[in-house]
């Protein structure tokens, strides 16, 4: 009970701290933690014509043309009619099983083109919008059958979680702002990626070149093991994480250049670049005016810089 209430406390945190388009990943990460899947669907489609016309979707290891494809053969599939039957009932089918008879030949080659040998599906009636809003999760293996509990953790776990993509849908918090949050990488415990965008693919690769993508680098994991750890600095880049159950949440950032300068030296170029003269700054630091300029040398030095509009502009950001 208590790993339930921590995913659904995790769920709702999540939908108020990450962008609407990375929220969907967060959140198959965590009904993931929840009961295993190898793909998953959520969409929300119209049914007053009597057949699903989508008009949003979410795909997680499945390519976005499958909502097409799928609107395509939905008349012949047993499993929709089996969980539109019966809406808040979490419905569990074989694909071999179910899709075996001469007049399932189409939605059983569906089923083995995208993987879905094994199903759990449930259907929710949205009374705010009137559409209804379908979760379909699957497995690859034909004999990993979907379990009675897996049916109870979805039944319990679904209404939050359209609750939760509601809320994050009307903060609507800016896609763009990752200077400030960082590019979101999730990652398994043992070290697995389970989502990573380009951008946090970009900043992993200015850090360990090359990098294996599939995994976290060793050194990266022992500094998120270390007791006390609040996340990695490195040459390039710096990571704050927060770990739900057996998963990591990743914020990854450049390192500031601002970060290779000592204390003294961000109290001299902060100075400095506000137009403090270099004697009065030398006064108010009670340093030499000659240390003060040998240390302005060595800020430009290092950070690259020719002059004061420079430094003043990299302080600013």
């Amino acid at each position: 009970m208590n790993s339930y209430s921590n995913l659904l406390l995790e769920m709702y945190r999540s939908a108020r701290s990450f962008s609407t388009g990375e929220f969907p990943d967060v959140a198959m990460q965590l009904v993931r933690s929840a009961f295993d899947f190898d793909s998953g669907r959520l969409l929300s489609a119209n049914m007053a014509t009597g057949a699903a016309v989508v008009q949003d979707c979410v795909m997680y290891n499945i390519p976005d043309y499958n909502a097409l494809d799928w609107e395509s053969i939905q008349r012949k599939d047993l499993a929709a009619h089996r969980v539109l039957a019966c809406p808040g009932t979490p419905v569990s089918f074989n694909s071999p099983t179910l899709f075996s008879g001469p007049d399932n030949s189409v939605v059983r080659d569906y089923a083995n083109r995208y993987d879905h040998q094994n199903g759990l599906v449930m259907v929710l009636h949205d009374s705010e919008t009137g559409f209804t809003d379908g979760y379909s999760f699957y497995r690859r293996d034909p004999d990993a059958h979907f379990s009675r509990y897996d049916q109870l953790m979805l039944k319990a776990v679904m209404p939050h979680l359209q609750d939760a993509i509601k809320l994050n849908r009307q903060l609507d918090v800016p896609t763009a702002d990752t200077s400030a949050r960082g590019a979101l990488l999730i990652a398994h415990i043992g070290g697995m990626v389970q989502h990573c965008g380009a951008q946090a693919r970009q900043l992993m690769e200015s850090e360990w070149s090359p990098w294996q993508q599939g995994c976290l680098p060793s050194s990266l994991l022992e500094a998120l093991r270390s007791p006390g750890s609040a996340g990695y600095a490195g040459r390039h880049i710096t990571i704050r994480y927060s770990r739900v159950n057996e998963l990591l949440f990743l914020r990854i950032a450049p390192r500031s250049p601002l970060a290779r300068l000592t204390a003294r030296e961000l109290e001299v170029a902060s100075l400095y670049s506000r137009g403090v003269p270099i004697k009065l700054l030398a006064t108010q630091l009670f340093i030499a005016p000659s240390t003060a300029r040998n240390t302005l040398q060595k800020i430009y030095q290092k950070l690259g810089l020719h002059d004061k509009a420079a430094l003043a502009n990299l302080l600013s950001q």
